[in-house]
C-alpha cells in the first residue's frame, strides 16, 4: 500500500486556485454551515436556499469573518450553476476569495457543490 501525501497538489482553473471544495446533500429548508481556511485567515460560510423569490439568483452578505450565500429559486431539478465566479471576500492583502456552485434538485433535496478559489494579487 503507498501513502498519500499530507497536502493536496494545487489545482489551477486560469489564475484562480482551487482552495476548497464541498459537496452537500440539503433539504431547501436546511442550511449548511462550514468554514474554508488559508494559512493566516478563515471565512465561515452558511449556506441556504430561498424559494420564495420570484427569479434565480445568489445574495452574497458579508458579516465581519462570515459570509451568507443564499441561492434564490435554485430548484431546477435538470441543474443550475453560476456561469463565471463571483467574490465573496477581499484578504488584506489584496487576494480575492471567490466561489462557483452547481445545484441539483430531487423534490425537497437539493445537491449542491460549492468551489472556493483565490485569485493572488499581482506582484
Amino acid at each position: 500500500m503507498g501513502t498519500f501525501p499530507r497536502e493536496q497538489p494545487m489545482i489551477k482553473i486560469n489564475d484562480l486556485e482551487i482552495i476548497d471544495s464541498k459537496t452537500l446533500i440539503i433539504h431547501k429548508d436546511e442550511s449548511a454551515e462550514f468554514a474554508i481556511k488559508g494559512a493566516s485567515w478563515t471565512i465561515n460560510i452558511i449556506l441556504s436556499f430561498n424559494d420564495n423569490k420570484e427569479s434565480q439568483s445568489i445574495s452574497v452578505r458579508g458579516e465581519k469573518n462570515t459570509a451568507r450565500l443564499t441561492f434564490n429559486k435554485w430548484s431546477a431539478s435538470t441543474g443550475t450553476c453560476l456561469t463565471k465566479p463571483s467574490e465573496i471576500a477581499s484578504l488584506g492583502n489584496g487576494d480575492k476569495i471567490l466561489f462557483t456552485a452547481f445545484n441539483l434538485r430531487v423534490r425537497d433535496v437539493n445537491q449542491i457543490t460549492v468551489q472556493f478559489m483565490i485569485r493572488k494579487k499581482a506582484k
